[in-house]
């Protein structure tokens, strides 16, 4: 939804455009009328595939290190990013901007990438054949 409220709300407020649901792992609260697309899946089948598209949307912008960067040095960016995520100038700018600021922490990011190798192999192939119509 922060796409959503940083490039086009204005015009929705002009009723050029018309949101008609969500497409995320989780609702936003701040549109609770507004249904989930995630919570229409029909089949179990169906939600798998369809989280599959939705979890890179929840994890944003990760940030990643080579993987033969130290542990301390990892441990000072993880940090400083979770810091900054605080920082109420930051925190102002992004608001001005509309931008969400959600911030998540390794073990959150982990988890929730990791849902993506989870996936069932028939889910992901659902998408693939759907994508390539």
């Amino acid at each position: 939804m922060s796409t959503f409220r940083s490039q086009l709300a204005d015009q929705a407020a002009r009723g050029k455009i018309r949101l008609i649901a969500q497409a995320s792992t989780r609702k936003d609260p701040r549109y609770p009328d507004l249904p989930n697309i995630l919570d229409q899946a029909k089949t179990p089948e169906l939600r798998q595939a369809l989280k599959f598209l939705f979890v890179p949307l929840t994890l944003g912008r990760a940030l990643a290190s080579p993987p033969e960067t130290p542990g301390d040095r990892v441990e000072i960016l993880r940090k400083a990013t979770l810091e900054t995520m605080k920082d109420p100038e930051f925190v102002a700018d992004a608001k001005k901007l509309n931008l969400d600021i959600e911030p998540m922490d390794a073990a959150e990011t982990a988890k929730v990438a990791n849902q993506l190798f989870a996936t069932p192999e028939a889910a992901v192939a659902r998408i693939r054949a759907t994508v390539a119509q």
